[in-house]
């Protein structure tokens, strides 16, 4: 990090001292910030130092405009394609054509940077990738290219570059998906004039209510509802298809067209096509102004799952109330997910907001088991405990949570074996401890039970009670000067002080006992990841090896 900020201010004589004695590693991110910042100085320091120079360095000072910066950068990019795990690729691909994969990997590098430099407007850089970087060596490919330059600038909203490469293109006949991509971009990007004028100009593409019977129309919404632009609620057909007009003046979501529908698409309606942009736009994060306005002005229904998995907190609790009958509910298509489902389909998506929410709400009071979580990775669903309780409804043995043998498993599948295999996620590991170490203690929980309870000894809380006897002994003895009721009273005072003694005893072993398990399913997670590292550099050591024997580079 301190490497990075020097190469982003461009101060030599810190960048000198971060090199020379904090330790600092030479890496190709560091060497694309120092790009994209424009420090020339920076970035020929670490090409003195012998940093390795990658495409993505070329592609940050294409992006901020800095064309000298992007020449010399890419003149020194590293063209050893057996980096980042391709080695096999490589030796596959070499084996069967090495020009024709050398030639294709330069196309690959010459149009991401390409895109990067329309992305960012810079038609000056781009010119100098087609004059002396051989943008266009590729003949047949000039239509493609173009198209994905302008798709880019579409993307960045630089409506001139956009139009000089507009210019060069022909409507694509012959590849309707091409123009949607570009329309998708442009809806993402650019102001509602310019999807209007590249409607006209293509014409003869399908609209995008056509076309979202495949799929590609709701595409277009989508990246309407994300537009950055500043007219992004004027961006509501005029009409929805049946005959009812829609207030754009009150609409908060940006939905699309470029004309009114044709009479065709009417059925795209009648079947569905809301409700399916709705659940897309709940599950990408869409705000819930959106939300609501394709429920109550269109008549999408609304899905739990989807809000649950990338939906905020406010937004569930809408849904959760529309689900229950409040206001704007529409009539039920189908049984409500159950709660619990929707705490494990929060928790698979990474959402830890919802499923808090869920959680410390009471609406879903207890964490799936290991066999959940199991079968929701593997090919199942939610198991019936799962399904037990519904929203509103019961929560079947909540009140007495995971028993700790469950725990144990459950924190093994999530925090050791999910991780490993990538089905969770560091946030989603935390997450789940914390809940584990702040779950209600069990009646009958020990620290004997716990898991790691062996590895616990409480002196203090040994020599509390050990102290609480003796009080008590003296209490006993002093009782009989005091008649039978006195003695009773200070008999039954010290029992209660022993018992409370004894929980909070209780209570202490158990919560050092959790603490363990926690610790050691994560030194079990770390150890596993390093046994995996040591794996991958033998197995990387090994085909360089293979490599070199291969083109006679191998040791005599």
């Amino acid at each position: 990090m301190l490497q990075q900020n020097m190469q982003d201010r461009g101060h030599g004589p810190s960048l000198d001292a971060a090199l020379a004695h904090c330790g600092c590693s030479l890496t190709s991110e560091a060497l694309a910030s120092a790009a994209w910042a424009g420090r020339t100085a920076a970035c020929k320091r670490l090409l003195a130092e012998g940093c390795k120079v990658t495409v993505e360095a070329a592609r940050a000072a294409a992006e901020a405009g800095h064309l000298r910066l992007c020449s010399l950068l890419w003149s020194k990019r590293c063209r050893d394609y057996t980096c980042a795990g391709e080695v096999e690729t490589y030796n596959a691909l070499v084996a069967e054509d090495p020009l024709f994969y050398r030639v294709k990997r330069d196309y690959w590098d010459v149009l991401r940077v390409a895109e990067t430099a329309c992305f960012g407007g810079h038609a000056a850089v781009l010119r100098w990738l087609e004059r002396d970087a051989g943008l266009y060596d590729v003949e047949h490919k000039r239509q493609e290219i173009n198209m994905e330059l302008a798709a880019a600038a579409a993307r960045g909203g630089h409506v001139s570059l956009l139009h000089r490469l507009l210019a060069k293109l022909a409507a694509p006949r012959d590849d309707p998906f091409g123009g949607t991509r570009l329309f998708c971009d442009v809806a993402l990007g650019c102001p509602l004039p310019v999807f209007r004028d590249l409607a006209e100009r293509w014409r003869n593409v399908q609209p995008p209510w056509v076309a979202a019977a495949d799929g590609d129309g709701c595409a277009i919404l989508l990246n309407a509802l994300w537009s950055s632009s500043p007219d992004w609620k004027e961006k509501v057909p005029s009409c929805s298809g049946d005959g009812r007009i829609l207030d754009t003046s009150a609409a908060p979501v940006c939905v699309l067209a470029a004309t009114a529908a044709s009479a065709r698409s009417a059925s795209l309606w009648k079947s569905g096509f809301w409700s399916k942009l709705f659940d897309h736009a709940a599950s990408w994060g869409a705000d819930i102004a959106a939300l609501r306005y394709l429920h109550e002005q269109l008549g999408a229904e609304v899905p739990l799952l989807p809000i649950a998995q990338g939906g905020s907190v406010e937004q569930l609790e809408w849904a959760l109330g529309v689900a229950a009958g409040g206001a704007g509910a529409a009539a039920p298509q189908g049984p409500a997910p159950a709660a619990q489902d929707l705490l494990l389909s929060a928790l698979k998506a990474g959402n830890l907001a919802a499923a808090s929410h869920l959680f410390a709400s009471g609406l879903a009071p207890v964490l799936p088991t290991a066999d959940q979580v199991s079968g929701h990775y593997y090919g199942g669903k939610a198991g019936a405990a799962g399904g037990a309780a519904a929203v509103g409804g019961p929560a079947g043995g909540a009140a007495a949570g995971l028993a700790d043998a469950e725990w144990d498993k459950l924190l093994a599948a999530v925090g050791e074996d999910g991780r490993l295999i990538g089905c969770f996620s560091e946030n989603q590991w935390e997450w789940l401890s914390a809940a584990f170490l702040a779950s209600p203690v069990l009646p009958h929980a020990t620290a004997a039970s716990t898991p790691a309870g062996g590895l616990v000894v409480y002196r203090t809380t040994k020599n509390a009670v050990t102290n609480k006897r003796k009080q008590a002994a003296a209490a006993s003895a002093g009782a009989a000067g005091f008649g039978r009721t006195a003695a009773a009273q200070v008999v039954a005072r010290a029992e209660h002080e022993r018992e409370r003694e004894r929980e909070r005893g209780r209570l202490a072993a158990v919560m050092a006992a959790r603490w363990w398990v926690a610790a050691g399913v994560e030194q079990g997670f770390r150890a596993a990841i390093a046994w995996e590292e040591e794996l991958k550099a033998r197995a990387y050591e090994e085909a360089d090896s293979q490599y070199k024997c291969w083109l006679g580079l191998g040791d005599d």
